[in-house]
């Protein structure tokens, strides 16, 4: 009886539990996420983000040879709207790069609108050209993110 009355009360609690129906258009309540396509095939990922002299929105997925890896680098002081992104590693650069493998290809040229910044999230869109040391180009067009601010 006792076991028949803990299988109830778990259930009861798994069920009441209910989800954040905020709703933002991109991807529900307060989610984080980074989407963009490289080359015409998509990829949707869960950013992290980090600070040290720069702050740096990315994510990782897979491993090895399915491994990749995006990167955004902005200014500790970025500001909402358009940002060229540049091959330039200065601090106050906005600056990106997209790993595919064993391979980092850093951007060249592209974009970065900042669209939104609210107390907790930073939100916008990207794309970018990209090049690896080999000399292969990588488009990487309809990104869009939003993630944790810092």
């Amino acid at each position: 009886m006792k076991k028949l009355i803990l299988s109830i009360l778990a259930i009861f609690v798994l069920f009441a539990c209910s989800s954040d129906d905020n709703g933002s258009a991109n991807n529900g309540g307060n989610d984080i996420f980074i989407t963009f396509k490289v080359d015409g095939t998509t990829y949707n990922m869960e950013p992290y983000t980090a600070a040290s002299l720069q702050i740096e929105i990315g994510a990782n997925q897979g491993m090895d040879a399915n491994h990749r890896a995006i990167s955004l680098l902005m200014p500790i002081d970025y500001t909402p709207g358009s940002h060229p992104i540049t091959d330039s590693w200065d601090e106050d650069a906005y600056t990106a790069s997209f790993t595919i493998g064993d391979k980092t290809a850093d951007a060249i040229s592209g974009t970065l609108v900042i669209t939104a910044i609210s107390s907790n999230f930073i939100e916008g869109t990207f794309y970018f050209t990209a090049e690896d040391w080999e000399g292969t180009t990588y488009n990487i067009t309809d990104g869009s993110f939003r993630a944790y601010k810092l």
